[in-house]
């Protein structure tokens, strides 16, 4: 599984390198490669959002984990789901955040972190990449 995911993240390192030319993004001046205080990192402020996510909409995760659950976990339901729960949402980074914290309650109750992966990424490149790279990423 160590090696999946390091083999993303090549990927994806990759991907931004090749589209700076397009995008303009460059991993140099992003908050999210070089942070201004290096002792908060991206993910301690990610994980602090993505439980207020949680807490806020506890109700709705847990009534789109128990759908999802029910049936076949395949892309058109997971983004259904995440689409009602973002309606509830306050916007901005927590509907940015809402997939992920979808994914972790799926894992949570047992979903396989390798099919999770895959489904987080295509929702996060098809829905939310172009939200994300306006605000200088993660």
């Amino acid at each position: 599984m160590k090696e999946q995911i390091e083999e993303q993240l090549k990927q994806l390192e990759e991907e931004i390198t090749a589209s700076f030319p397009s995008t303009g993004f460059d991993r140099h001046t992003s908050p999210v490669f070089s942070p201004a205080n290096p002792e908060n990192t991206i993910e301690d402020s990610l994980a602090m959002l993505g439980d207020r996510v949680a807490q806020v909409l506890d109700t709705h995760l847990a009534s789109a984990t128990q759908k999802l659950l029910s049936g076949q976990l395949d892309y058109e339901d997971f983004q259904s789901a995440v689409r009602e729960i973002c309606s509830h949402s306050e916007g901005g980074w927590s509907k940015a955040l809402v997939p992920l914290v979808l994914l972790q309650a799926l894992h949570c109750k047992g979903q396989p972190l390798a099919s999770l992966l895959s489904l987080g990424q295509r929702y996060l490149v098809e829905v939310e990449a172009d939200f994300i790279m306006q605000q200088g990423g993660w």
